[in-house]
């Protein structure tokens, strides 16, 4: 297994930008939203392994959390009610999240976010004696495509076998925008029925597994697939953003924030689920924003406790150093997400 960590964190500037400028918005209102869970039942088995739920446990924003002494895999205690969060919201949640946007600005994104993605693939599966050429022509099914930023990396690259599924329709229309050339699909069905569906050589869900209330039959139904197919995902992980998150609970969460996210993912919680579905890891890269999380809540915190002049010299230092601080906490598997390459054996 070959392992990559860190990467630039000027590629997510203008989102980063973004979130710096919402600081507390809808604070209140996510509030609310979670207290929906708050009430729920509590879970009684584990979501990944199906085992009877039991093991370490800390709270998060008034929502308590167990980490899953089977697999380690963590989540909710309150199981979270049929349809959340969208019940609870009143609208598509992923949709206002990723906003449309203009050509230039989609494309941009395209670039800084997605196509990294793809060359990291494309330069695992080289090294692991697949060439370029034959993993172009494979056939690519795209899982929880949002709007098509993936597959117009793929397009641009000259893959042709592509397909997209999407439950957002907000985002499935976005991406039949901008993507024309692939064939995409606005389903709501559960994903094991997705890949069974949809035979292909190579699967990516980036960030998706974390919102699907049942991984265990998912991983299951992934070891019924050929040898050989392969599976390129991502999740958030158990890590120093959490840490922040629990502490500075004042602010907009952006990691756990008991409404998008309700369950995170652990290294051995992974490598439970890749063992449940027969699968290997080839490659993993170890990223985060961890510090750029820390930035922003601790700048909110100074911004009326300072003077200008001191504030501003404060935050340059902090974005001076950003990358050089997350380089270590990747290193230490520390970081809060985690991009897998694996294929069935």
């Amino acid at each position: 297994m070959r392992t990559r960590y860190s990467k630039l964190s000027g590629d997510i500037t203008p989102e980063f930008i973004a979130r710096m400028n919402s600081g507390a918005s809808n604070f209140e209102e996510y509030w609310a939203i979670a207290s929906q869970l708050a009430s729920s039942p509590p879970r009684t088995h584990c979501a990944l392994c199906g085992k009877s739920l039991q093991g370490e446990t800390f709270n998060n924003r008034g929502i308590a959390y167990v980490r899953c002494s089977t697999c380690q895999h963590v989540q909710s205690r309150p199981f979270p009610p049929n349809g959340y969060p969208h019940s609870a919201v009143g609208n598509d949640i992923f949709s206002d999240l990723y906003p449309e946007l203009d050509k230039t600005a989609y494309i941009s994104r395209r670039d800084r976010i997605y196509t990294p993605k793809l060359n990291w693939i494309i330069e695992s599966l080289e090294q692991a004696g697949i060439r370029r050429e034959k993993i172009i022509t494979f056939k690519w099914t795209e899982l929880g495509c949002g709007a098509g930023y993936f597959l117009s990396a793929l397009t641009h690259a000259g893959a042709q076998k592509l397909h997209g599924v999407e439950a957002d329709k907000k985002l499935t229309f976005q991406a039949k925008r901008f993507v024309p050339e692939a064939s995409i699909t606005t389903q709501n069905t559960p994903l094991y029925h997705v890949i069974m569906q949809y035979p292909s050589d190579i699967y990516v869900a980036w960030f998706v597994l974390e919102h699907i209330a049942d991984p265990n039959i998912f991983f299951r139904t992934l070891s019924q697939l050929p040898k050989g197919t392969i599976f390129a995902f991502s999740v958030p992980m158990l890590s120093l953003a959490t840490i922040l998150d629990i502490c500075f609970d004042n602010f907009r969460a952006r990691h756990l924030d008991n409404i998008v996210h309700t369950q995170i993912y652990t290294d051995k919680s992974i490598n439970y689920a890749l063992k449940t579905a027969k699968m290997d890891i080839l490659s993993q890269w170890i990223f985060g924003q961890d510090v750029e999380d820390l930035v922003r809540y601790v700048t909110s915190c100074l911004k009326n406790k300072m003077s200008t002049e001191l504030f501003n010299e404060t935050m340059n230092t902090l974005f001076s150093i950003q990358d050089e601080i997350q380089a270590v906490i990747d290193k230490k598997s520390l970081a809060e997400q985690r991009h897998i390459l694996a294929i069935k054996s």
